[in-house]
């Protein structure tokens, strides 16, 4: 467990306390100088309080913990230094007239993985989590195995950092349907039919009709990544290290997720999923006319040629273009920037940033193509929360051993995540379609 977390206004809040004791035995002093006249008895026990060090006395308890805090505020002030952050390099120095706090942390230039107010302290908590465990002071917990199979409970805040960092680099959980999965298969309904409209005659018997359902079956498959951390890191940076493997680790689970997600062709290369392009049914595609087989040659009417193709009872549910970074820049923007009567903030962002085409959002990823080809499925467009389903096991689960690599110095780490992906809407009036480049 960590110990209590520290902020500047609590240290500021002790040293006016202690500061206190001070001006008031002064003023006492001063007052019985003035009337020429020695302290009462109440008088001489508030003097006291101002000379009193001894073990357990109310001065030395606030001398205790303002250098316990202050040894703390050093340890921040290093760690800033460390990673080079001038404003952030310097011990704190309580002001009363300038409660401002601990220093914005929460900037993507600080950090990649750790966000929020607390970022800061939630990055050196997990720092602090990861020395504790490579001096001993952590024993390993029977859940999670033994100490050389990495069995030692990691703080939340770390959990939290790779999955925020996950989601931030992935397109796939932006916009597929997810659900929990309290085993490692699961069974979710859906509804294959409805019930049948008739058109009885006067008094005539109405012919019954009935719902029809069939299932989606998830089946959790673990993804890992093994990673390793020297000692002298743990030893010098372990803060900045914490922040970039947290990033690394949600980053790559992000990417490999996503290219299951689009590119998953049933093979372990993907895990066995089977992702959105290799599902697609060849009706929902509207490839360019011939001679059109370039990203510089397409134009705004193939794109409205996809979103023409998905059928109308999908748009209430929220349609949006899927497309790598580069295909949105030399096509849909080329595009936006050529169709005239565009004011400057029709080309910005839209809403939290993101960027839209046609008046739908646009979500980035590698996955998709980052160059032209002929006969290429390069964008993706419809409501893929109801095309697909990712069942999650186990988000992220993170183990550390000071033992599997003891020949080398170095810590390994080890990420688990488990999952599955399930594209089960993929008709030819099914929830999604795509634009492709012609043949030649």
């Amino acid at each position: 467990m960590l110990d209590y977390k520290p902020r500047p206004q609590d240290l500021g809040h002790l040293i006016e306390e202690r500061t206190k004791l001070f001006d008031n035995a002064t003023a006492i002093l001063d007052k019985c100088s003035i009337e020429n006249r020695a302290p009462t008895l109440a008088e001489e026990r508030e003097i006291r309080k101002a000379e009193d060090t001894s073990p357990g006395s109310e001065l030395d308890n606030l001398n205790t913990t303002i250098a316990e805090f202050q040894s703390r505020e050093k340890q921040m002030a290093s760690f800033a230094s460390t990673m080079g952050m001038g404003t952030f390099g310097h011990e704190f120095h309580y002001n009363p007239n300038e409660n401002k706090g601990l220093p914005n942390m929460n900037t993507p230039a600080t950090f990649k993985a750790f966000k929020g107010p607390n970022a800061a302290q939630d990055a050196f908590d997990s720092g602090k989590w990861l020395r504790s465990v490579v001096n001993g002071d952590i024993r390993a917990t029977a859940t999670e195995g033994t100490p050389s199979q990495g069995g030692y409970t990691v703080p939340t805040p770390l959990h939290n950092a790779i999955i925020n960092a996950r989601e931030l680099a992935g397109v796939s959980r932006k916009v597929a349907h997810v659900i929990p999965m309290t085993g490692d298969t699961l069974d979710v309904p859906k509804k294959t039919d409805g019930p049948t409209v008739y058109y009885p005659a006067e008094a005539g018997v109405i012919t019954p009709s009935d719902q029809t359902w069939g299932s989606v079956a998830l089946t959790a498959k673990k993804r890992a990544i093994l990673s390793y951390v020297s000692q002298e890191l743990v030893d010098d940076s372990i803060i900045p290290i914490m922040d970039d493997l947290a990033s690394q680790m949600g980053t790559e689970f992000a990417v490999q997720e996503d290219n299951e997600f689009i590119n998953g062709d049933g093979t372990g290369t993907y895990g066995s999923e089977v992702g959105l392009l290799s599902a697609i049914h060849a009706s929902a595609v509207a490839t360019a006319a011939a001679g059109i087989d370039t990203w510089a040659e397409l134009t705004i009417a193939n794109h409205t040629d996809a979103m023409g193709k998905l059928n109308s009872k999908w748009w209430p549910y929220g349609t949006s273009w899927i497309c790598s970074a580069q295909y949105y820049y030399q096509v849909m923007l080329r595009l936006i920037a050529s169709a005239g009567g565009n004011a400057i903030r029709d080309m910005e962002a839209g809403a939290a940033g993101i960027p839209m085409f046609l008046g739908m959002p646009v979500h980035f990823t590698s996955a998709m193509p980052t160059s032209t080809a002929v006969a290429q499925v390069s964008v993706l467009f419809g409501a893929f929360n109801q095309a697909v389903i990712i069942g999650d096991r186990v988000p992220t689960r993170i183990a550390l051993s000071d033992q599997f690599a003891f020949d080398t110095d170095r810590l390994a780490l080890r990420a688990t995540t488990r999952y599955d992906i399930n594209v089960h809407e993929s008709t030819a009036t099914g929830p999604y379609t795509a634009l492709k480049t012609a043949a030649s």
